[in-house]
């Protein structure tokens, strides 16, 4: 009998399924209301990363590969499908898009989207959880997070000085005699913005030592740090040296510039 009469007011039933189905927290077939089981995705953070590392970072080297990370949740209702989170606008050689699957009511996934380079500084990505509307959710509007793109100039190690002291005295020297240890001192500074650790200072071989070399462990973006390399064998014979003096001598550091590493022209005389 119920049949008959939903066949003979086909119009009253179907208007009345939806409100029925809101009451079981089902949406209706081919679309409709959201309801108190239907998931809701937000991406919670976001943040800037090295190709190498998720860890955030507040800038990201200028023309280097760098990763947009983000964190997304399923923040009520019921268990989430896949889904897809892009970044707009595209930018050429990133992958600008990230698959993942089904997300339990209240659980979150982290994933990163890589660049081939860091383009424009300032530059606003638009991140958006469920993209493709793979997710019928509770809320369609809370969706999406803005990261701007910061940049940071990459490494940059000069040497901005150097001189020779005498072994008894931090006064400059520029004359020693046969055979009298000496330093050959410098200063470094990493014009970059970025911090190095781990590279060496190198000077020239001279006779009876070989080319000597120390460590720098650490150096901030736009900072100075000083050093000296022992020579304790003396400069040689009588004459005039022209030396020179060479940071990040086993190259281990990406740098923006890599040929101004080294000063040239400093000249020591060893005379009686």
């Amino acid at each position: 009998m119920i049949r008959s009469l939903c066949l003979g007011a086909a119009l009253a039933c179907s208007l009345a399924l939806p409100a029925a189905a809101q009451r079981d927290g089902l949406a209706p077939a081919g679309g409709g209301a959201a309801t108190s089981k239907n998931p809701d995705l937000v991406i919670t953070s976001a943040w800037l990363a090295t190709a190498a590392n998720a860890n955030p970072m507040g800038t990201v080297p200028k023309n280097q590969p760098f990763q947009a990370c983000f964190t997304v949740k399923n923040q009520t209702g019921g268990a989430s499908p896949g889904f897809r989170v892009d970044a707009t606008p595209a930018v050429a050689g990133a992958t600008s898009f990230r698959d993942l699957g089904p997300l339990a009511a209240g659980a979150s996934k982290t994933g990163c989207l890589g660049y081939a380079t860091s383009g424009t500084n300032g530059l606003l990505l638009k991140l958006t959880a469920d993209s493709l509307g793979q997710a019928p959710e509770q809320n369609e509007t809370n969706n999406t997070k803005i990261l701007a793109l910061a940049l940071s100039t990459p490494p940059d190690l000069i040497i901005t000085s150097a001189w020779f002291q005498s072994m008894q005295s931090s006064a400059h020297i520029n004359k020693v005699a046969p055979g009298q240890p000496f330093t050959f001192c410098f200063q470094v500074k990493n014009m970059g913005q970025v911090a190095v650790g781990g590279f060496q200072v190198q000077g020239p071989a001279l006779a009876g030592t070989a080319a000597p070399t120390t460590t720098i462990p650490t150096l901030a973006g736009g900072a100075f740090k000083s050093g000296c390399l022992y020579y304790g064998a003396g400069a040689g014979p009588v004459g005039t040296r022209t030396m020179s003096i060479t940071v990040d001598s086993a190259q281990v550091v990406a740098e923006a510039d890599e040929l101004n590493n080294t000063l040239s022209g400093l000249t020591l005389t060893v005379q009686n």
